[in-house]
């Protein structure tokens, strides 16, 4: 192959040459590699000075280019290097070797711009591409996980389709987003489930409030920032990423086996299955992506396409996705004008499927089969109680979801020194979703009910329109910048659906809705809604640079929404920060920079729920009339026009230092924010007033913290490079006030069968004014009764076990959390180790609260650790069930080869990675992996809080419910064409 093409490229030359001769042309060659390490740098761009024409190097560093006579120099650039302008020689043979760029002179984005590094004031992280977290990545969101000190990124099951929460700096709010609010190509309020892993070039996380208070009242849990690819002038590339992925349970709860269950006098009913391999399967993944991207001085562009299927551990779970996005840059009016499009569109087919299977193959007898005689599903009977294989095999829930983004930017340069940006963005998010239960399915009252069928329709809307005008200016060894702008955006979320029985079969699944017998006695219940609401601002900020020196930045904005009351509508968020280079005011050996920082800034947080300065009318009020309380349709909450933002107020202190001569660089940060005005429901007396609720601005808490950032180039030469980086979070939320009338209260129940504790007057968790979030309590154990139950201490002496006798047993947040993320190339070779842990975190182990018992009569399966106690015969939350969860993880490995020459191949790159390799922990449940909120108690068929609904003052209940975690290899490849 490599001979035919020399043959054709002579025949070509000699064919051609006369032309080439006509028109002036002559052919420049040459190699761009490292200064520091003389490595071939791929992909560097080679382009004529003043001009959009030039190449790329190829996967050794070398470049062909035609230019015509009379070129005299070529411009060499490479993301992370300094550019240079080279002249060109008499033999048209050049070598250049860049330099690598100081760290501080990279750019990060920050609200509505960038800074350079050196220049940033607040608590700002970036994370570039080639540092993200690899394998199968379902979500944006793992690319970080373990790279930000202070951002905790939870996926604590192996669900495809599941949740992950996010949390920057603990907990900013009780009812309104506990996640950041997600910027994507600078647009607010985006779906991480929008934009594929592999479009993503950068993410940059605003930490502190002095960074993300030009968000205002969307700023409190932070922001992230997602800048995607984009095409670049003077190139025109071909990319294929693909990768197929494989992953099996990682870890189950200690079940009984057969030989145990029926040693400990269980039930025989003369079979032998292992439930948990009924209902599971071999997890398989793939991912492929193509992009086609480059440009001209005039004109950029980028267009990807992207698959993924993955099918999830349980059967019937996963999800076929397609992505398609397009972002072009057209310049005009003698460069003056420039035009930006992205455009996004994503299509989903998500089979949801029954993750609580896992619980009933829990606790399923082993010797019982799973079919009957005449092929039917054998169902155990009870309450609660359901055969697993049957609930995955015969019962459906799936969804399809489109998203699709679309924004156009346009900036006119008025001046060299002033510019004016207008934004408009679209966001659409429709979800179509079905679920069936047949006619003979016990679960979900299928077979009650002569089938169950369920349809709803989500529909999800949002317009942006924002402009800014930009001023940039000096004034001798001072370079300033002044921003202002205004932002309107509106959101409508609407939707309908329907559940309904009775059908003559089930050949039509959820699609035979008007044929149930229910519709037509008119006994269906349908539903549906429509809620809207805006937000407007105006904003400002301006940045000052003295000599490099010292750096301020300040900004302001003012924002307003429906979803307060109409006399605080609008909210004022300053933000102020300031820096210092002592490096540059001394002179210490070795010291490149030793930034000092001090930044203060208010942010708002959004309320989570329309309408609630007013009286909400529905279903199942409570109307007082007559001296009596009369169930009816009315006021499920009382008006309440002061409602007023949520404010937190953040001071941070920081140091960004590179020591060692560049060896040793990353940031120390201190932290305090103050949390006020929390919205919460507060009980009120019926009457004077109409409902038992009214929404007010009740409760506040305090958190503070400390987190470190460590980068250290161990070893550094032209064939081997050893970088290891320490990532290190800590911090404590303490609740200062909460609802007037109740600054004490228990919370969260355990659940059925037995375990319903709240009915009690207690709960999994404490909260209490002047303590800290997320303690767990428990009565403590100490002993066993002659009949097999548990005995509890009495904390108090009075004779009895109450509420008085629960206490702290542990705290479901992590005391902190640590990364180690090892970076190691060798000659072609590259290798990523990533160790992550938490420590000081507790779980209760439901699992063994309800099932480590062995009554006298065994009909279900038992779970048996070393933390048990021997003899119980009947199930009773308490202290042996609260486990401390500390763990260590191998998070993620890595170990990939970049070829030097693979046929026609621009680039090429093969590599191997895992996730979840390894656990450290003394923990038996399932995952030791930190629980932010609880998704609360479900049985016998009940349906599990929506992820972002979930109650984040109860961390720290690893429930029954929950999908396993999964151990992942993938093997992937990248290609350059």
């Amino acid at each position: 192959m490599k001979k035919l093409f020399t043959k054709l490229t002579v025949i070509t030359a000699l064919l051609f040459g006369l032309c080439s001769f006509a028109i002036g042309q002559r052919t420049v060659t040459g190699v761009i590699s490292d200064a520091e390490t003389n490595e071939p740098l791929i992909g560097a761009n080679v382009i004529i000075k003043d001009s959009g024409t030039g190449t790329i190097t190829d996967i050794d560093g070398s470049f062909t280019l035609e230019v015509p006579d009379g070129t005299e120099s070529l411009v060499i650039s490479y993301t992370g290097y300094i550019d240079q302008v080279v002249l060109i020689g008499a033999d048209n043979t050049i070598s250049v070797a860049l330099a690598p760029g100081a760290l501080l002179d990279e750019v990060v984005v920050v609200g509505y711009g960038t800074q350079k590094q050196k220049e940033v004031t607040g608590s700002v992280v970036s994370v570039k591409a080639e540092d993200f977290n690899t394998g199968n990545v379902v979500s944006p969101a793992q690319l970080l996980q373990g790279k930000v000190a202070g951002l905790t990124v939870s996926k604590a099951n192996g669900d495809p389709n599941g949740g992950i929460g996010i949390r920057l700096r603990g907990l900013s709010t009780i009812g309104a987003q506990t996640n950041p609010l997600i910027i994507v190509d600078g647009v607010p309020g985006a779906s991480l489930s929008s934009i594929d892993p592999q479009d993503i070039e950068s993410m940059d996380v605003l930490k502190d409030g002095s960074a993300s208070a030009i968000y205002g009242t969307r700023g409190s849990s932070g922001v992230i920032l997602i800048t995607t690819k984009k095409g670049k002038k003077g190139t025109s590339n071909i990319n294929y990423t693909g990768y197929i992925s494989t992953e099996n349970i990682a870890r189950t709860p200690s079940i009984a086996t057969r030989e145990e269950f029926l040693a400990a006098g269980g039930i025989d009913a003369g079979g032998d299955t292992d439930w948990y391999d009924a209902i599971s399967q071999a997890g398989f993944a793939q991912s492929h992506n193509l992009s086609l991207s480059g440009g001209n001085e005039k004109t950029t562009y980028r267009a990807s396409f992207n698959f993924r299927e993955n099918n999830g551990v349980v059967k019937n779970t996963g999800f076929d996705q397609l992505n398609g996005s397009l972002s072009l840059t057209q310049k005009a009016l003698d460069d003056k004008l420039s035009v930006s499009l992205n455009y996004t569109n994503t299509n989903r087919k998500s089979d949801f499927g029954f993750p609580e299977a896992f619980r009933y193959a829990t606790v399923a007898n082993p010797t019982s089969e799973i079919f009957n005689e005449d092929g039917t599903y054998r169902e155990p009977g009870g309450f609660d109680n359901f055969n697993p294989v049957a609930m995955v095999e015969q019962n459906i829930i799936d969804e399809e979801r489109s998203e699709v983004i679309l924004n156009a930017t346009a900036t006119y340069n008025i001046l060299p020194a002033l510019k004016i940006t207008g934004t408009y963005a679209k966001q659409t998010i429709d979800r179509f979703g079905g679920e069936y239960y047949p006619r003979n399915a016990l679960y979900r009252q299928g077979q009650a009910r002569n089938g169950v069928a369920r349809r709803t329709t989500d529909n999800d809307k949002s317009d942006l329109l924002e402009a800014t005008l930009q001023y940039t200016g000096e004034s001798g060894n001072i370079s300033y910048t002044v921003l202002g702008g205004v932002s309107q955006q509106e959101f409508r979320i609407l939707g309908q659906g329907i559940e309904a029985g009775g059908y003559l079969n089930d050949l039509n699944t959820y699609n035979q809705i008007g044929l149930s017998s229910e519709v037509l006695q008119g006994l269906a219940t349908p539903y549906s809604y429509n809620r809207r609401y805006q937000l407007a601002a105006q904003f400002g900020r301006a940045t000052l640079n003295m000599d490099d020196k010292y750096f301020l930045s300040a900004s302001v904005r003012r924002e307003g929404s429906d979803r307060v009351g109409p006399s605080n509508t609008y909210g004022i968020f300053p933000a102020v920060s300031a820096g210092v280079d002592i490096s540059k005011l001394t002179n210490i050996s070795g010291v490149e920079n030793l930034k000092l920082r001090l930044g203060y800034g208010v942010t708002g947080n959004l309320p989570g729920l329309d309408y609630l300065p007013y009286s909400i009318f529905g279903q199942g009020a409570q109307f007082f009339y007559n001296g009596a309380f009369v169930p009816s349709y009315g006021p499920i909450n009382n008006a309440n026009e002061d409602l007023k933002w949520e404010k937190k107020t953040e001071i941070n202190v920081g140091l960004d230092y590179t020591i060692m001569s560049g060896k040793l660089y990353g940031s120390f940060d201190v932290f305090s924010r103050q949390t006020d005005d929390l919205l919460l429901p507060g009980q009120v007396s019926v009457p004077p007033n109409f409902a038992p609720i009214t929404w007010d601005n009740i409760a506040a808490f305090t958190t503070n913290g400390i987190e470190l950032a460590l980068n250290y180039k161990a070893i550094s030469t032209a064939n081997f490079s050893y970088t290891p980086t320490l990532i290190f979070t800590s911090y404590a939320t303490k609740l200062d006030k909460y609802i007037d009338d109740r600054p004490r209260e228990f919370r969260t129940n355990l659940g059925a069968p037995g375990q319903n504790i709240t009915d009690a007057g207690v709960g999994l968790h404490l909260i209490e004014e002047g303590e800290a979030i997320g303690q767990i309590v428990a009565p403590v154990f100490e002993g066993v009764s002659d009949e097999g139950a548990f005995i509890f201490k009495d904390q108090n002496g009075d004779g009895e076990i109450n509420a008085d006798d629960w206490i702290v047993v542990g705290n479901g947040l992590p005391d902190f959390e640590l990364s180690l993320n090892n970076d190691i190339s060798f000659g072609n070779w590259d290798v990523n180790v990533l160790f992550r842990g938490a420590f000081g975190h507790s779980l209760v182990n439901t699992y063994r609260a309800f099932y480590e018992t062995t009554p006298d009569i065994v009909a279900a399966n038992f779970i048996s650790t070393d933390k048990g106690t021997p003899g119980v015969k009947s199930a009773s939350y308490n202290s042996t069930h609260v486990e401390d969860a500390s763990f260590v993880k191998l998070d993620n490995a890595s170990i990939g080869y970049t070829f030097s020459k693979l046929g026609s191949f621009r680039n090429a790159r093969v590599y191997v990675a895992g996730q979840n390799l390894l656990v450290f922990t003394g923990y038996t449940g399932v995952d030791p992996e930190a629980v932010l909120s609880d998704a609360g108690s479900v049985d016998n068929g009940g349906r599990q809080a929506r992820f972002d609904l979930r109650d984040p003052l109860a961390p720290g209940v690893d429930r029954r419910n929950n999908y396993f975690s999964t151990r992942t290899i993938t093997f992937g490849v990248n290609l350059g064409f």
